[in-house]
C-alpha cells in the first residue's frame, strides 16, 4: 500500500511533525476513542471501551479495556493514559493538536479521569484518532521531545519488520485484542502519485489514496480495480480574509458569491475521477454526513450562479469596476486568490483558473493567482497574508468542531499565526451560539442553536462552501476480498485513519 511519505524515517515518535514520515505509525499507535466521520463525528470507542461526563460536563472519565496488551506482552493501564495524554500538555511544542485539556489523573488500573476549565461535551474528540497512546513503561525514562522510538511498543494489529526510505514492512501481531489479523505483513511503499497508478494498475499494490488518473485506473480493469468515494466532513471553499479590504465589505462578498458557477468548478475538480461529491450547502456543513445537523430551510440548497444579482449588489454598494479592479469611494482593490498549486489529484490548478476567469466573465475583475505550495500556502493562511483562497473546511468532527474555524476567539492580527480561523471571522452573536452549542451533548438540543448558526453564515457569507470533499481511495481486489466498496460501510478504508484503517483490514479475506 501508499505511505505518506515520499521518503520514510525509522521514527515513530507520535508526538512530532517528524513521525508522520514513517509508514504505518496510525494503525500501530492508537487512540482512546475514534472519531465516526460518516456520521457526523460520533464518538466511538476504541481502547477505552467507554467514556462519561461528569455531573458539570467539565469531566470525562474514560472505562478502558482491560484486555489489550502492548506488543511486548505487558498490559495496558491507566499509567499508559495518564503518561500519553499529558504529553503535550507538559510540552507545549508538541501540542500539535491544540488539546487543552488541564489534568489526567488515574482512578484505578482501568478507568482515567480528563479534566477541562470549561464544558467539555465539544472537546471529547480531543481523546480521539489524534491521541496516541504510547507504553509509560518504555517512555518515562526518555525525552519526548527527541526520542525517536525507531522499534516501537504498541498496542495496534502490527509491528515494524523493517524500515527503510523506499519501503516499510510490518508483520502481523499475533495477540491483538481486536482479532485475527489476517493480512499477516504490510507494507508500504513511498507516496509518489505516479509511480502508485502504475503499481496498482499492474496489481503490485492493493491499496493507495494517490493517483494520477482514477477513471483510467477503474476502466482499466472494472472487475478488480476500484475507486471508493468517501466523504470525510469536509469541503473546498473560498476563504475570505475579513481584515482585509474589500472582502470586509458584505456586498463584495455575496457579489462574488453569485459571479462563482460551484457545478462547473465540480466538474473541473473531478475530471479525473469516476463521480464527482455532492455540491456543498452554502451553510458550511457538508451534507453528505452532516445532514441532520442541518436545518430543513438549508437543506438541499447548493452554490448558484446569478451574474445579474452580482452587478447589482456591487452596484447598489457605490462599487465600480475600473481595470479589472473593485473600486469605491476613490480607492482601487485588486483581488488575489490563493491556493495549493500542483495538487493534481483534485486539480486545484484547474479550479483556481476558473474562478478567475468566472470572476472576469460575471464582474469584468481580474484575479491574481497565487499557487504555492501546500507548506507556504498553510503559512500564508495562518497568518492572514491572503485576500481570498481556496480552503478545506471541515474535518468529519462535527458540527461544533466545523464551526469552531469560524470563532472570533480564534483570530489574530495579520502577520501573526491563528491556530484556526484563517479568514479572521468575528461575529459576537455567533461565538454565543457556539458557546451554547458546546454545552450540551444532546442533540436534539444543539439543531436549534445550529438553525441560528447556519443563518449567520448563509447570511454573512464568511466563505463560499463549493462542492464537498472527502478521500478517493483506490483499491485493487485481485489478492482479497471484503473491500468496502459501497456506502454501507461503517467505517473509511483509509490508510490515513488509523482505527478504520484496522477496521479495513480485519474485514479482508484472502481471495480463492
Amino acid at each position: 500500500m501508499v505511505g505518506f511519505a515520499e521518503t520514510f524515517q525509522n521514527n515513530y515518535n507520535p508526538f512530532i511533525p517528524a513521525g508522520s514520515a514513517s509508514g504505518g505509525r496510525n494503525i500501530m499507535l492508537e487512540a482512546p476513542l475514534r472519531v465516526d466521520l460518516l456520521h457526523g463525528g460520533d464518538i466511538q470507542p476504541w481502547l477505552a471501551k467507554s467514556y462519561k461526563f461528569s455531573d458539570d460536563g467539565k469531566s470525562v472519565t474514560l472505562n478502558l479495556r482491560d484486555d489489550v496488551k502492548w506488543s511486548d506482552g505487558t498490559k495496558l493501564t491507566s499509567a499508559d493514559f495518564v503518561y500519553s495524554l499529558m504529553v503535550p500538555i507538559k510540552n507545549p511544542q508538541l501540542n500539535l493538536t491544540g488539546v487543552n485539556y488541564t489534568s489526567v489523573e488515574a482512578e484505578g488500573d482501568y478507568s482515567v479521569k480528563v479534566d477541562w476549565d470549561v464544558l467539555a461535551y465539544s472537546r471529547l474528540s480531543q481523546l480521539a484518532t489524534d491521541a496516541p497512546i504510547v507504553p509509560e513503561h518504555v517512555w518515562k525514562d526518555v525525552d519526548p521531545v527527541t526520542f525517536r522510538n525507531s522499534d516501537p511498543v504498541v498496542t495496534g494489529p502490527y509491528t515494524v519488520s523493517n524500515v527503510t526510505p523506499q519501503l516499510v514492512s510490518l508483520k502481523a501481531r499475533t495477540d491483538y485484542w481486536g482479532g485475527q489479523v489476517p493480512v499477516k505483513e504490510l507494507d508500504f511503499v513511498p507516496n509518489n502519485a505516479a509511480n502508485a497508478q502504475a503499481r496498482i494498475t499492474k496489481d503490485e499494490i492493493d491499496w493507495s489514496f494517490l493517483a494520477t488518473d482514477v477513471k483510467g485506473y477503474v476502466s482499466s480493469n472494472p472487475d478488480t480495480h476500484h475507486a471508493v468515494l468517501q466523504p470525510d466532513g469536509s469541503m473546498v471553499a473560498v476563504l475570505f480574509n475579513m481584515d482585509q479590504a474589500p472582502y470586509n465589505e458584505l456586498p463584495v462578498r455575496q457579489a462574488i458569491q453569485n459571479a462563482i458557477n460551484a457545478d462547473d468548478l465540480r466538474k473541473v475538480a473531478f475530471a479525473n475521477q469516476p463521480k464527482p461529491f455532492d455540491l456543498a450547502n452554502p451553510v458550511g456543513l457538508n451534507s453528505q454526513v452532516a445532514s441532520d445537523y442541518i436545518a430543513d430551510k438549508f437543506k438541499g440548497l447548493t452554490q448558484k450562479q446569478d451574474s445579474s444579482k452580482a452587478k447589482k449588489l456591487l452596484a447598489d454598494a457605490g462599487v465600480t469596476i475600473a481595470d479589472g479592479k473593485l473600486v469605491k469611494d476613490g480607492k482601487s482593490f485588486p483581488l488575489t486568490l490563493t491556493y495549493e498549486r500542483g495538487n493534481a489529484y483534485w486539480n486545484l490548478d484547474g479550479v483556481a483558473n476558473l474562478i478567475r476567469q468566472q470572476l472576469k466573465d460575471n464582474l469584468g475583475i481580474d484575479v491574481a493567482l497565487d499557487g504555492l505550495t501546500a507548506a507556504a500556502r498553510q503559512d500564508s493562511m495562518t497568518k492572514g497574508n491572503f485576500g481570498m483562497a481556496l480552503s478545506y473546511p471541515g474535518a468529519g468532527r462535527g458540527p461544533y468542531a466545523t464551526y469552531s474555524a469560524l470563532v472570533g476567539a480564534s483570530t489574530k492580527p495579520i502577520g501573526e499565526a491563528a491556530a484556526t480561523n484563517f479568514g479572521r471571522f468575528n461575529n459576537a452573536d455567533f461565538d454565543l451560539l457556539q458557546q451554547k452549542l458546546g454545552s450540551t451533548i444532546d442533540k436534539t438540543a444543539q439543531k436549534p442553536i445550529l438553525a441560528e448558526m447556519e443563518q449567520i453564515v448563509f447570511d454573512q457569507v464568511p466563505e463560499i462552501p463549493l462542492y464537498n470533499y472527502g478521500g478517493v481511495l483506490l483499491v485493487n481486489s485481485t489478492h482479497w476480498d471484503g473491500w468496502p466498496l459501497d456506502s454501507t460501510a461503517n467505517y473509511v478504508p483509509s490508510p490515513g485513519i488509523g482505527p478504520d484503517m484496522t477496521l479495513t483490514i480485519l474485514g479482508l479475506t484472502p481471495k480463492k
